[in-house]
């Protein structure tokens, strides 16, 4: 099985100290497809949520290298339909635990974040393809990304991340504290 999905998430945090922060993310799964044993089925729309504890190890202030581990759980759910041929649908069901590492350095008096991130992930996808329950996973349980945090205002970040290696894929971000 080959499943390309698009997501639009908001997320909602909250920082305890410097430290320690946690994370809440809801949002819409929409567009995609899915290919098995030769059939093509298209991704409808759904929903997915995730919860996030993250972790900073070393890397308070400007100019100093910063470790930042992270645990998240999420889960989403959708529908597929095959595109011709039977027009079966079916739910697509999906959850995932992941930990991940990420080291990088903030530059320019603040303004330029760039970072290495590193993640193992694992968790497994359902799904129902001509009335024969199909348990799938990732093909890959990592991933290696770059990624730049850009702060564009006093309390405003746009977020750049590209999974090069293992799961790929890119996440465009902004973040608005208060």
């Amino acid at each position: 099985m080959e499943l390309t999905q698009n997501a639009l998430v908001a997320g909602f945090g909250r920082r305890f100290g410097e430290l320690l922060s946690v994370r809440l993310s809801l949002g819409a799964a929409f567009g995609g497809t899915l290919l098995a044993d030769g059939r093509r089925y298209d991704v409808k729309p759904g929903w997915t949520a995730s919860g996030q504890v993250s972790r900073r190890w070393f890397g308070e202030g400007l100019k100093v290298p910063f470790l930042v581990t992270s645990l998240s759980i999420g889960a989403s759910r959708t529908t597929t339909e095959e595109q011709g041929g039977t027009g079966e649908t079916s739910p697509l069901t999906a959850f995932d635990a992941r930990l991940s590492l990420t080291l990088g350095v903030t530059a320019f008096d603040g303004v330029w974040s760039p970072y290495l991130g590193l993640r193992v992930f694992g968790g497994p996808v359902g799904w129902t393809q001509l009335g024969r329950d199909r348990t799938g996973s990732d093909r890959n349980k990592y991933v290696v990304a770059v990624g730049s945090l850009f702060t564009v205002a006093k309390n405003t970040s746009l977020l750049v991340d590209g999974a090069l290696l293992g799961e790929r894929g890119i996440s465009l971000g902004v973040s608005q504290s208060f």
